[in-house]
């Protein structure tokens, strides 16, 4: 009977959270950080699902994205280097 009761209470409690809106959307990426010893310098490598960086893009910047479709392809590059542009180390 405890069984019962507490499976019926877990399910209780799963029902709730999903009715109740509480969500987080997953974003998936992978990150590859290496040395470079004979540049000495720090290289870094970032993958990212491209659905998941037009929505960024397009919240950051208020504007239409398609990162694959080759008449914005200037558009988008001009949105990407203003998001990976560092300041100098001068």
């Amino acid at each position: 009977m405890k069984k019962v009761r507490f499976l019926i209470e877990l399910l209780f409690c799963i029902c709730f959270t999903v009715s109740a809106g509480i969500k987080h959307p997953l974003h998936v990426s992978t990150t590859e950080v290496s040395f470079n010893q004979k540049d000495k310098t720090l290289e870094i490598s970032c993958r990212i699902f491209s659905d998941d960086f037009e929505s960024i893009l397009a919240k950051n910047y208020k504007q239409k994205t398609d990162l694959s479709n080759p008449a914005m392809k200037n558009a988008m590059d001009e949105m990407v280097e203003k998001i990976h542009q560092f300041p100098s180390a001068d």
